[in-house]
C-alpha cells in the first residue's frame, strides 16, 4: 500500500537528491576585456562592458569634459512620489537612491530597490574611453500635472588628447518622468549636435540598472538568491537568468544560463527582479536584441540593450525613449484586462505580456486563489497565521470524504496484516504468485491499497502553490503570526543563530516550527503505517527527519500549513481508529 507518507518520502527523496547532487554548476566566465565609452554617458568598469566591434568609420575619443563656462551644480536632487523617492546625483546624473515607499509594509524607510547607483546609462564604441562619471550636471525638477519631472542637462565635448582636431560638441539630457500615483516612470535619453557637420553615433547600448533589486533581507538565504533574476522577452518567448543558481521548484529543475549570450533578435522588454519586487524596461524604438553579461565575481547577470544608431544633423536633436515599471509584483498592476491598468491610460502602454516577467510558474493560477482566499479571510481576521490554519480546514473539509476513505482503508489494512504478512512469508520465494494472492485478500476486504495516493496527489499542487505564494507574494510578505516568534511567514521562524566562529555549525539557523511540524510527523507515521515488513517499518520511521532537513528553511506559512495538515490528519485517523473499534465490539 502506498500511504501518504511514503508518497511524500519518494518526493523528498527525489528532491533532496536533486538539491544536493545535481544543482547546477556554476559557469565561470572571463568576461572580455576591452575599451567602452559613452557619447555623453557615464561608464563605472570597462571590464564589466562588452568588448564590440567599433565602426571603421566612427571617430576615437578618449576624453568627455564639461563645456567651458556650463552652468552646474553640486547638490544631489530628491523627489517624491506616491510610491517613490528617487535621489539624483550631479556627478553623471546617476540614481543613487531608488526607493519604493509602502506604508502597509511598515518599512519607515522604504524598499530600496538599487544596490547600487543606477547609472541609466547609454554608452557607445565610437567613443573611446570618455567617461561623464565626474562631469557635473545642472539638475531641475518641476511638476506637471500628474507627473513630476526631472530634467539633467550638460553642455559637452568629446576630444581626443593626441590629436586636438578630433572633438565633437554635444549637448546631453537625461529627462525622467515619474507618474504622481503609479508604480510608472518614463526616461528619455536626448541628444543635441552643437557642430557645424553631422555627427553619427553608432554601436549604443543601454545599461539602465548594474546590479540585481531589492529588497535585501536580513539573511540571504538560498531562497532570496534564487529569487533574483533577470530577465527578457524577445520573438514572443520569456526568459529568465539565475546567476548560478537554480530556478524552479525548491531550487530544482530551473536552468542556470551563467554565461554570455548575444540576442539577435529585437527585445520587447527585459530588466531585473527579486522576489517580491520588480525593475522592468520597455523600449519605445526597435532596437537591435541585446547582449547579456555574467559577471562571475558577484553571480548575476547585467543586460546591455543594443540601440538603434543615430544620425544628428548640425544643430539637431535626437532622442531615445523607454517606459518604466517599478513596483511590487502584483498581478493587478500589469495584467491585460484587469480594473487597475485599464483604469490608467499611461499603464496601456505597457507590454500587454509585462506581467510574465514576475514568474510565478505554471501553479499561478492555484496560487493567486490561495492568496485571494487569504486575503478574504484577513479582511474578518487581521491575521495570515490564523487565514492560514482556516484554508487547512477548509482544504480539509472539501476533501473531508476522500480522506475519510482513506482513514478508513487504513483501519482495514491494520486488520489484515496478519494475513498480509502470513502471504509474504508463505510466497516470498514466488513474487508472482504473492502478488496474486495479496490482491485476492484485498479484493475479499474491499481494501485498495492505493486509495492513500489519490489525498496526497490533490495536495502536492497546493503545496506548490502555497510555496510559491509565500516565497513571492508581495501581499503576503511581512506578513506576522506571532509576535516575537514568527514576525514573517515569508520567512523561516529563526529564533537563533549560532556563531560563525563556532567550527561546522557557525551560522547555523535554530527554527523552532519544524520542531513542532516533524514531532506531528512522527505520530502521523506511526499512525498510518501499516506494512508489516520490518525493514520499510524503519524507513517510515525515519521519514520525518528527512521531512525535517526538507522543511528546515522553507517559509514559516507553508510549514506551518503542513503542520495543521498533520494535526488534522491525526484526529481524523483517531476518531476513524475509535468508531471502527466500537463497530467490531
Amino acid at each position: 500500500m502506498v500511504t501518504d507518507a511514503q508518497a511524500f518520502k519518494r518526493l523528498g527523496i527525489k528532491i533532496m537528491w536533486k538539491r544536493i547532487f545535481m544543482k547546477p554548476i556554476l559557469i565561470f566566465v572571463t568576461l572580455a576585456s576591452g575599451v567602452f565609452a559613452q557619447a555623453g554617458l557615464l561608464q563605472n568598469n570597462t571590464s564589466q562592458e562588452a568588448t564590440v566591434q567599433q565602426s571603421k568609420n566612427a571617430d576615437s575619443f578618449d576624453q568627455i569634459v564639461a563645456l567651458p563656462g556650463a552652468t552646474m551644480q553640486n547638490q544631489p536632487l530628491t523627489i517624491q512620489t506616491k510610491y517613490y523617492e528617487v535621489t539624483f546625483s550631479p556627478k553623471g546624473a546617476i540614481i543613487t537612491s531608488f526607493k519604493h515607499l509602502d506604508k502597509e509594509h511598515k518599512l519607515k524607510d522604504g524598499i530600496e530597490l538599487a544596490s547600487k547607483p543606477m547609472p541609466m546609462r547609454i554608452y557607445s564604441s565610437a567613443v573611446n574611453r570618455a567617461k561623464t562619471d565626474k562631469v557635473l550636471f545642472k539638475l531641475t525638477k518641476e511638476e506637471k500635472g500628474d507627473w513630476v519631472v526631472v530634467k539633467a542637462e550638460a553642455p559637452l565635448l568629446a576630444f581626443d588628447a593626441k590629436n586636438s582636431q578630433k572633438k565633437v560638441k554635444l549637448l546631453l539630457q537625461k529627462i525622467f518622468h515619474f507618474h504622481k500615483t503609479l508604480h510608472f516612470w518614463e526616461y528619455e535619453w536626448k541628444v543635441k549636435n552643437l557642430n557645424q557637420k553631422i555627427v553619427t553615433l553608432s554601436q549604443l547600448y543601454f545599461v539602465p540598472f548594474s546590479k540585481i533589486t531589492g529588497p535585501h533581507p536580513k539573511y540571504l538565504t538560498s531562497r532570496w538568491k534564487r529569487g533574483y533574476y533577470n530577465f527578457y522577452y524577445t520573438a514572443g518567448d520569456f526568459e529568465t537568468l539565475r546567476g548560478g543558481s537554480g530556478g524552479g521548484f525548491l531550487g530544482c529543475g530551473g536552468k542556470s544560463k551563467s554565461q554570455n549570450k548575444v540576442l539577435t533578435t529585437p527585445v520587447d522588454y527585459y530588466g531585473n527582479a527579486s522576489r517580491f519586487m520588480l525593475l522592468a524596461v520597455q523600449p519605445m524604438q526597435p532596437n537591435q536584441g541585446a547582449y547579456i553579461f555574467y559577471k562571475a565575481s558577484e553571480k548575476e547577470h547585467e543586460i546591455h540593450e543594443h540601440l538603434p544608431a543615430l544620425t544628428i544633423a548640425s544643430g539637431q536633436e535626437a532622442s531615445l525613449k523607454f517606459l518604466m515599471f517599478s513596483g511590487p509584483k502584483v498581478k493587478e498592476f500589469l495584467e491585460p484586462g484587469l480594473e487597475y491598468r485599464e483604469k490608467f491610460p499611461p499603464l496601456k502602454k505597457l507590454h500587454p505580456e509585462l506581467y510574465k516577467a514576475f514568474d510565478f510558474g505554471i501553479t499561478a493560477p492555484i496560487r493567486d486563489l490561495i492568496v485571494a482566499i487569504l486575503q478574504f479571510f484577513y479582511g474578518f481576521i487581521p491575521n495570515y497565521g490564523v487565514g492560514i490554519i482556516l484554508f487547512a480546514f477548509l482544504f480539509k473539509l472539501a476533501f473531508y470524504w476522500l480522506n475519510q476513505k482513506q482513514a478508513d482503508s487504513m483501519k482495514k489494512m491494520h486488520k489484515i496484516q496478519p494475513l498480509i504478512q502470513e502471504i509474504n512469508e508463505k510466497y516470498k520465494d514466488n513474487p508472482q504468485l504473492k502478488q496474486q494472492k495479496l490482491m485476492q485478500v484485498y479484493k475479499e476486504h474491499k481494501v485498495n491499497p492505493v486509495s492513500g495516493c489519490l489525498p496526497m496527489i490533490l495536495q502536492l499542487p497546493i503545496f506548490i502553490a502555497l510555496y510559491s505564494a509565500f516565497s513571492d507574494a508581495y501581499e503576503l510578505w511581512k506578513s506576522p503570526f506571532i509576535p516575537g516568534w514568527i514576525p514573517d511567514l515569508s520567512e523561516p521562524d529563526t529564533v537563533y543563530v549560532l556563531a560563525k566562529s563556532i567550527p561546522v555549525i557557525g551560522g547555523f539557523h535554530i527554527n523552532i516550527l519544524p520542531l513542532v511540524m516533524t514531532a506531528t510527523q512522527f505520530v502521523q507515521t506511526k499512525m498510518t503505517t501499516v506494512s508489516g515488513d520490518s525493514q520499510q517499518q524503519k524507513v517510515m520511521q525515519f521519514m520525518p527527519l528527512i521531512m525535517l532537513v526538507f522543511f528546515w528553511s522553507m517559509p514559516s506559512g507553508v510549514v506551518l500549513y503542513w503542520t495543521v495538515q498533520n494535526l488534522l490528519t491525526i484526529l481524523q485517523q483517531w476518531i476513524t481508529d475509535i468508531r471502527s473499534d466500537e463497530n467490531s465490539e
